[in-house]
């Protein structure tokens, strides 16, 4: 499991790279890649993982950012958006605050 976050944690960041100009497919991408890292970073904490944990989140939340789920639901961004996706990007955002205060 602890390779398998390791895996999750890179791939998000090299995600993080991205120009600010990502497709709605990979932002979706990174959106459910970021409800899997809150997951997994409760498996970890369970097993007393706790370091890295936090570090994976921190990479999720940075990769968060550079895809603009951050971004204000009501900016014109949104607007081309399903209302599923509208959901699964605030509700991994929102997870990820939870998750890093």
């Amino acid at each position: 499991q602890a390779l398998t976050g390791r895996r999750l944690a890179e791939d998000l960041f090299a995600a993080s790279f991205t120009s600010q100009r990502v497709s709605h497919s990979v932002a979706e991408g990174t959106a459910q890649g970021c409800l899997a890292a809150e997951l997994l970073k409760n498996y970890m904490c369970d097993r007393g993982q706790v370091s890295e944990a936090w570090k994976m989140i921190g990479t999720a939340v940075r990769s968060a950012q550079n895809t603009g789920l951050h971004v204000n639901p009501a900016s014109e961004k949104w607007k081309d958006m399903t209302e599923e996706e509208q959901t699964i990007r605030r509700s991994a955002w929102l997870l990820l605050l939870h998750q890093d205060t």
